[in-house]
């Protein structure tokens, strides 16, 4: 029995040492690519307005075409108070990259591979971790409301509901899986040992968690009202409450399944919001899906315990018809899908630690089907990590300097399309462009009707009436102009920055 505890003793003294090494490998591989990271326009968007605003009821004003609870811009809204330099973003979103690795890596209710594969998962280490977005403050809010929610300790009767009211705050994903997560812990109180004298109603009556369900409630509610967007937005335009074929397009959807859980990306500098499974033709497509639905079925058959099996079925099924009715399937928006694969497994392993969970006995093909997937996650995540530690994201940073570098960043300054300029200005310091769509000088971008209609390339006249007739404005396009086009507008090309990782953005600099 002495060398039994002997053993384990030195076993959990190993995997200490090894969870400090791999938190700090983590830590400063964030940090190295954050550094390194150049902001593209929806970063920089959330930074403007944010900059822009003169007071919290002009925030909320300018949040209404954003279609994003409010609060990332909340926290950006305190940082631009004191500097208007858009480095500072980097700063919380790092901090949240490395508390939600470091929450995940010392969790010993997981097997070390299991944590280790999450916390350098394409999403932990650079989707969420490295784009300065307001997905990963929903991350970690989440990981620390599921291990309290799931743990012991009396801190959590407080903590739980206010971290998944914040969590609500964050994104729409964060919402949903916000809700499961509380819906667990309510499951939990109504049905905890040394209650069984009273009705499980009776629990749920509790002071405590009435207090707690009516904040959750309110923040979800506030969250959802400000994310729904006005009729002549451009969020709008691509939504549809009910589309046509939702069911066939939901069927035809598991390809969103794979790229969540395993996102192989191309492998190339322009890796980003690109996949192996986007190029592949039809008929490999459809293998696929079926792929896809596979693994979504597969890994519901992997959770042992009711509770853990039905927030993964139902968080997940929610995410992915939320991702088909807006039309949303990026990287960061499938992504959510493996963020409640991860909050599953430590809802699964709450009451284990590290040894049973590294000696669980399942059937032999659960194992594989795991690991294939946390595989498949590190490989992209250090693929993604290593070309953004080499390339640049996006050019906007190069855009600027080029700007300062020939004395034109005080010169007049046209984008077209307007969006173009929101990295640039931000990394400029500056107030405003002139907009061509609002015919004003502007930072940000309201993304209406207006906006996503009517989209072209600037004439000679327009030009000229930008800043009131003054002349020798800069042009910076987001596509090449033909040589017929500069002829017309009488400007020629100074620069052209179109390499980046980011295939989106890309930067032509005319006069």
């Amino acid at each position: 029995m002495a060398d039994t505890s002997v053993r384990r003793t030195l076993r959990l003294n190993q995997e200490t040492m090894a969870c400090c090494g791999l938190f700090l490998l983590d830590a400063v591989l964030l940090c190295l690519a954050a550094v390194r990271h150049t902001f593209w326009r929806d970063e920089s968007q959330a930074w403007l307005i944010a900059r822009d605003s003169p007071s919290l009821a002009a925030l909320f004003h300018n949040l209404h075409y954003e279609t994003h609870p409010p609060l990332w811009h909340l926290l950006l809204y305190a940082i631009t108070r004191f500097s208007w330099n858009p480095e500072w973003m980097k700063l919380p979103n790092l901090l949240f990259a490395i508390v939600a690795a470091g929450l995940v890596l010392f969790c010993r209710r997981l097997s070390l591979t299991t944590r280790t594969g999450i916390a350098f998962s394409y999403y932990f280490l650079f989707e969420y971790g490295v784009i300065d977005r307001n997905y990963m403050l929903g991350v970690v809010l989440l990981v620390a409301a599921t291990l309290l929610a799931t743990g012991g300790g009396r801190a959590k009767s407080w903590a739980v509901p206010v971290l998944l009211s914040l969590a609500a705050m964050s994104s729409l994903p964060a919402l949903i899986l916000a809700l499961g997560v509380w819906g667990v812990y309510l499951a939990q109180e109504a049905v905890a040992q040394g209650n069984n004298n009273q009705p499980a109603l009776r629990r749920l009556l509790r002071s405590d968690l009435l207090l707690g369900t009516s904040l959750v409630a309110i923040c979800a509610l506030g969250s959802a009202l400000l994310i729904r967007p006005p009729a002549d937005t451009f969020a709008f335009i691509g939504t549809t409450p009910y589309p046509s074929g939702a069911i066939g397009m939901l069927a035809n959807s598991g390809k969103y399944v794979v790229k969540a859980f395993m996102p192989i990306p191309r492998l190339s500098r322009q890796f980003w919001e690109s996949s192996y499974y986007d190029i592949l033709p039809h008929h490999l497509g459809v293998l696929v899906d079926l792929l896809g639905w596979s693994l979504l079925l597969g890994l519901g058959m992997y959770f042992r315990k009711p509770i853990p099996r039905l927030f993964f079925l139902t968080g997940s099924g929610t995410l992915l018809l939320q991702c088909v009715l807006s039309d949303h399937a990026s990287m960061r928006h499938v992504g959510w899908l493996f963020i409640c694969l991860a909050l599953a497994l430590l809802m699964e392993y709450a009451n284990q630690g590290a040894h049973d969970a590294g000696e669980d006995s399942r059937p032999p093909w659960h194992s594989w089907m795991l690991r294939s997937i946390l595989v498949c996650q590190v490989f992209g995540g250090i693929f993604a990590l290593a070309v953004s530690l080499r390339c640049p994201f996006s050019s906007s940073r190069q855009v600027a300097e080029f700007l300062r570098s020939r004395n034109l960043d005080s010169a007049p300054l046209v984008f077209e399309p307007d969006y173009v300029g929101s990295s640039v200005l931000a990394y400029l310091q500056r107030p405003a462009a002139y907009d061509l769509e609002q015919h004003r000088l502007a930072s940000f971008v309201v993304f209406n009707r207006e906006e996503r209609l009517n989209m072209h390339v600037p004439s000679r006249a327009e030009l000229d009436e930008a800043y009131g007739g003054r002349g020798g404005a800069v042009l910076i396009l987001g596509k090449r102009l033909t040589l017929e086009q500069e002829d017309g507008l009488k400007v020629h090309l100074l620069a052209a920055y179109d390499e980046a990782i980011n295939p989106f953005d890309a930067y032509y600099i005319y006069r």
